[in-house]
């Protein structure tokens, strides 16, 4: 039975971010969806960010029917994403800015209520070069590589609640086999990882493993990942570990404290994690760190405005 709201969709947010440091960063969220564009059930969907990451993605799903669970997608998306260079300090030293637009055309299958399956042809533009910061202190010349070539995507999700996970698992695998690059004849297949499991019984425990990264040597001129800020090796300014390759896990308890009133959220809660984290290829001097250990106490809300933490 069809629900009575719709067939648009319209959300909003706020995401706001303070550390002891003084740094203070802001952003505004909206969501546009429009489903049943066709009786087979096509749909499309506009995400836009403003403040501290602009960003603008808009994406078109067509099922071959509407009992289908085969469906084609055509995607386009560009973010802007501004990185702070740390040099044997905790103060940055200066500032990247990376700008990335790019283009997906992929046929899928819907894994039912499990996730999804696609597979498709992607096209990319990346630049990344030097906003502030003495360019002969770095060693760091801009960036700038166009690419295209073929990817599989496979996004299992089967947490109970987006906010605050107490149960279930999350898997995102996506491996990329570049055709042509403006800036290397023989580019090499890449890949990324990242894998959440959350299990409760009286406590909420949680495990995280992420990898990202190429399968070669090569670096790639434009791919930054990042490490550091809470619950990303907590203790570190968000984002004080760049990289072009990086590895990192984390496990987590929490324990729910109290109940909140059913107009303001679900719970309360004390908890902490350990972390390790090791990057490869670290911008701007090209090395590699060790294994990095890290960890945080804290206390947290589920709120009706989403999670915040402390």
């Amino acid at each position: 039975q069809e629900r009575h709201t719709g067939p648009n969709y319209i959300r909003a947010g706020l995401e706001l971010r303070s550390s002891t440091q003084g740094d203070a960063t802001f952003s505004l969220l909206g969501e546009y969806k429009r489903s049943w564009l066709n009786s087979a059930g096509g749909s499309l969907l506009g995400e836009a960010k403003l403040g501290e990451e602009p960003t603008f993605r808009a994406e078109w799903q067509q099922p071959l029917s509407a009992s289908s669970p085969f469906f084609l997608s055509a995607g386009a998306g560009q973010r802007e994403k501004r990185y702070n260079l740390y040099i044997d300090s905790h103060q940055p030293s200066a500032e990247l800015i990376r700008q990335t637009n790019t283009l997906n055309l992929d046929t899928g299958v819907s894994l039912g209520k499990l996730g999804e399956w696609r597979n498709g042809w992607y096209a990319s533009r990346d630049s990344l070069a030097l906003g502030t910061g003495v360019r002969e202190q770095f060693d760091l010349s801009d960036a700038k590589s166009r690419e295209q070539g073929l990817r599989s995507l496979l996004v299992l999700d089967q947490l109970d609640n987006p906010r605050w996970p107490r149960n279930g698992f999350a898997m995102q695998l996506e491996a990329r086999k570049p055709l042509h690059r403006t800036d290397d004849p023989s580019p090499q297949p890449s890949a990324s990882l990242m894998i959440d499991s959350v299990s409760t019984d009286r406590h909420d425990i949680s495990w995280r493993l992420t990898l990202r990264g190429g399968y070669s040597d090569k670096n790639d001129a434009a791919e930054v990942f990042e490490l550091g800020g809470f619950r990303n090796l907590s203790g570190y300014q968000p984002g004080e570990l760049l990289g072009h390759k990086m590895a990192f896990a984390r496990g987590m308890v929490s324990w729910r404290v109290a109940s909140l009133p059913s107009a303001l959220g679900s719970g309360l809660y004390v908890g902490a994690s350990a972390e390790m984290g090791r990057m490869w290829s670290t911008l701007p001097l090209g090395r590699t760190t060790r294994w990095l250990p890290a960890g945080s106490v804290f206390m947290g809300a589920d709120t009706l405005l989403g999670p915040v933490f402390m």
